[in-house]
């Protein structure tokens, strides 16, 4: 791409977009460039991206790295099990019966696990959930809810 090309694409880019400054404190900027990092996420995406949610009340999905992760383990566990019950079945000291039901049982709780983390999860839900298993967040949700004015 020339140089002439590379200013008319960055004119027309301009025109399409709307740019806006927004100010925050060292305290608001160190918390939001932090999750940026923590999500992988650019620091412009991740606050359009929370703007966005907030303002449409949208619901917010687990990392796909956390899914693909509890997936694979899933796997894993299912090809153990498998493993577990062909060694059982050739020296007959488990009865199919009892084999048949574990292979249910994971089928099941695979499928539990999988419809949990491909369902959204709503925000207050989200929080709410997290201040159950951690109160010291209280405090950081807190300030940030200062620091936002909200």
């Amino acid at each position: 791409m020339s140089t002439e090309e590379k200013k008319d694409y960055g004119k027309e880019y301009r025109k399409r977009k709307i740019h806006r400054v927004i100010i925050f404190s060292q305290a608001q900027y160190q918390l939001l460039f932090k999750l940026a990092q923590k999500q992988q996420k650019p620091f412009s995406t991740m606050v359009r991206e929370l703007a966005l949610a907030q303002a449409t009340n949208q619901y917010v999905l687990p990392l796909d790295t956390q899914t693909h992760e509890v997936k694979i383990l899933l796997i894993r566990y299912g090809s153990n099990l498998n493993q577990i019950a062909h060694i059982s079945n050739s020296k007959l000291e488990v009865s199919p019966e009892l084999i048949e039901t574990i292979q249910a049982e994971f089928k099941a709780l695979q499928k539990a696990i999988t419809a949990i983390y491909d369902k959204p999860i709503r925000v207050n839900d989200l929080v709410h959930n997290t201040l159950i298993k951690t109160p010291s967040y209280a405090n950081e949700i807190k300030e940030v809810l200062t620091q936002l004015h909200l």
